[in-house]
């Protein structure tokens, strides 16, 4: 089970509109074919780990909270976290350790933008298995987190 809000609300994934990205494969249109923009007014909410390929500038991999370990695409990638709401920070955290702080949509690890430019492949993975966590501070106050346990090809 996912990590509660700090509200001791349970964290739940967003719903199945344009706050999360399409399936892969789904032909999502929007920024790298992530779908429309997310909404950026009330609660937060934090669904899939999507990994864009930096080749294709398209979803590669879609990776949902889950208790298994999954393994990343080879290959350059970018990590998108589909957060929504009135967001004010998203971080992402390597076996504990905050590695990146975004600010902005897209939410990424490794480096995009949302006019759709170029992709810069995130490089930080550890060889291996790790944790990757995501942490969505809002405006409010609130905190929505999710883990993924990843491994690196």
């Amino acid at each position: 089970m996912p990590p509660p809000n700090d509200d001791d609300t349970p964290a739940t994934p967003a719903p199945p509109t344009s706050d999360a990205p399409p399936a892969v494969g789904g032909g999502g249109g929007g920024i790298y074919g992530l779908g429309a923009a997310p909404r950026q007014s009330g609660p937060i909410t934090l669904g899939d780990l999507v990994a864009l390929s930096v080749a294709t500038r398209s979803p590669a991999r879609v990776f949902p909270p889950s208790q298994s370990t999954a393994t990343l695409p080879r290959g350059g990638m970018v990590l998108v976290a589909s957060a929504a709401g009135n967001v004010d920070r998203v971080e992402f955290k390597v076996n504990g350790r905050t590695v990146v702080t975004e600010r902005h949509y897209p939410y990424t690890l490794g480096w995009a933008n949302a006019s759709g430019g170029p992709l810069t492949a995130w490089r930080g993975a550890p060889r291996g298995t790790f944790t990757l966590q995501v942490v969505v501070r809002g405006r409010s106050g609130k905190v929505v987190s999710r883990s993924w346990r990843l491994r690196s090809a």
